[in-house]
């Protein structure tokens, strides 16, 4: 019998995946890496009007990101489409490079603001992301591990973001005056300058390593990819003949005939010679009759319930992620605490505490991934995905009680006790976020036909990219609302409430596909 983890990774492209990672890694590294300063950057800034109302303007920062996303993924698309996956993903860094250093330098919070939807605008490649990752993992084995692989990466990035914006914040000093220098006067700079570094260490090794998957563009010499198997060979690996290097070796490659007809996915067999106006585009080559009809693959409410139920999952997770930062910077206010129901205020971490506590919390999910995914492999991706759909309400409900557990709360508790329960709490969530998303995402694909796969990612995409813009908003306004009246911990039980519909709805929409199959 064979391995299932065996077969699994036979013959997967890991080097391609690893240098792919690394790029999206520091993608989400330049998102992340703000998280730590939020709270005490827009507290600088001076625009809330006290410390419960720093969440709303925190959603709003978020959201600009968001809105920027949406706006720009499909244009992303288009032109990786165009241009090519490789040269659009190294461009796409540099931009968003670009935006991190402005965010450094803001001085006011729309500044700030405006930074945020820039970098939105040059975040918005998760599509061109995904894209790249199957066209690497083109074996039907090896889909979900790449689907993994992306959402693993995803983590990966985020913590790092994490580390990297807390260790060089000097957000935490409170005694941080301005003596002349560029980092005093900017005091949230540093950690952008830092990622900014990453970004490009990360932009040359893609330039050099990085292989094009585009069916057409990969038949393109490719100067950087060169040189990148150069230094591979000489460190004594075995590089491939590239594309253009076959075509080169057997000129009647060009004369083979290319049907314009063909699907995109089947061009990867037809040596062809690119020039940049005779690309392919199915942006370009659809029809008013083709977009009414992929617009019909997707109206059946199998279809709406996926897209749903995914955005569910959205909702909750962002509402985490964006505002569990804030929660651990808001000020401790012990006095205003009385069990279980009124609660105001955080844990009163800085900076460096948020970025090391998250990040610790996560690597500890991290090294628990390993067994899960075995699990995963023997008992299938819906049980792990079920587990975690069942863990969230549960996370959610208890953090906010939490508080209750800290020393200043009840001196007759240990101090550490509410920074274990933390890092236990984040560990869960880091854990099982990992294997949710793509497993859902696979029986996603796997449950739609082959027409509609397309049309249905790229509408899902489209809905939930623009829904996820209001979450930010609402959960601001709700945490500000709420502290503000003394029950700061109604938000989270509120996510907690939330988390357990998605769950309901997971299994209505599971019963329902094993009924109509």
């Amino acid at each position: 019998m064979t391995n299932p983890l065996v077969e699994m990774f036979d013959g997967f492209p890991i080097f391609q995946q690893f240098t792919l990672g690394k790029l999206q890694d520091a993608e989400v590294m330049a998102f992340t890496s703000v998280y730590p300063n939020l709270y005490f950057m827009i507290k600088h800034f001076g625009i809330a009007e006290d410390d419960s109302h720093i969440a709303t303007y925190s959603g709003y920062l978020g959201a600009a990101y968001l809105l920027g996303e949406y706006i720009s993924s499909s244009y992303w698309v288009k032109a990786s489409n165009k241009y090519g996956r490789k040269t659009i993903l190294l461009y796409g860094l540099a931009s968003t490079a670009f935006s991190l250093l402005i965010f450094g330098f803001s001085t006011n919070f729309y500044m700030a603001l405006l930074a945020r939807f820039f970098m939105g605008l040059c975040g918005g490649k998760s599509q061109v992301y995904r894209n790249t990752m199957e066209e690497i993992a083109l074996e039907g084995r090896h889909k979900h591990h790449a689907l993994t692989s992306l959402s693993q990466n995803w983590t990966s990035g985020i913590l790092m973001g994490y580390f990297f914006g807390g260790l060089s914040s000097l957000s935490y000093k409170s005694d941080i005056k301005y003596d002349g220098s560029l980092l005093s006067k900017y005091p949230f700079l540093l950690s952008n300058l830092i990622i900014i570094s990453v970004i490009v260490a990360e932009i040359i090794m893609g330039w050099l390593f990085l292989e094009e998957t585009h069916e057409q563009i990969k038949y393109v010499r490719d100067i950087g990819l060169e040189k990148g198997d150069s230094i591979r060979r000489m460190l004594g690996f075995q590089v491939p003949e590239r594309p253009w290097q076959l075509r080169e070796q057997d000129p009647k490659v060009d004369q083979q005939p290319f049907d314009d007809n063909m699907k995109l996915t089947e061009r990867h067999v037809v040596p062809y010679q690119i020039r940049n106006d005779s690309v392919y585009t199915p942006e370009e080559s659809s029809t008013d009759t083709e977009t009414y009809e992929e617009f019909e693959s997707v109206r059946s409410l199998a279809t709406w319930n996926r897209i749903i139920n995914n955005y569910m999952l959205c909702f909750q997770n962002t509402f985490f992620f964006e505002f569990f930062p804030i929660f651990l910077a808001s000020p401790l206010r012990e006095g205003d605490l009385k069990f279980p129901f009124q609660i105001k205020g955080g844990f009163s971490y800085n900076a460096y505490g948020i970025g090391m506590l998250t990040f610790l919390a996560g690597y500890i999910g991290s090294v628990f991934e390993v067994p899960l995914s075995i699990i995963r492999v023997y008992f299938g991706r819906k049980c792990v995905a079920g587990i975690a759909l069942l863990v969230y309400p549960i996370t959610y409900f208890l953090l906010p009680l939490y508080l209750f557990t800290s020393h200043e709360y009840n001196k007759g508790i240990s101090k550490s006790l509410a920074n274990l329960l933390l890092v236990v709490n984040i560990s869960v969530v880091w854990l099982f976020k990992s294997f949710t998303f793509p497993s859902y995402q696979s029986y996603f694909d796997i449950s739609s036909s082959k027409e509609q796969r397309r049309p249905t990612n790229s509408y899902s995409i489209r809905f939930i990219t623009l829904a996820k813009c209001a979450t930010p908003i609402i959960g601001g306004w709700m945490i500000s609302i709420f502290d503000a009246q003394g029950y700061g911990g109604t938000p989270w039980w509120i996510l907690s409430v939330w988390s357990t519909m998605t769950l309901l709805h997971s299994i209505y929409i599971d019963r329902r596909s094993v009924a109509l199959a």
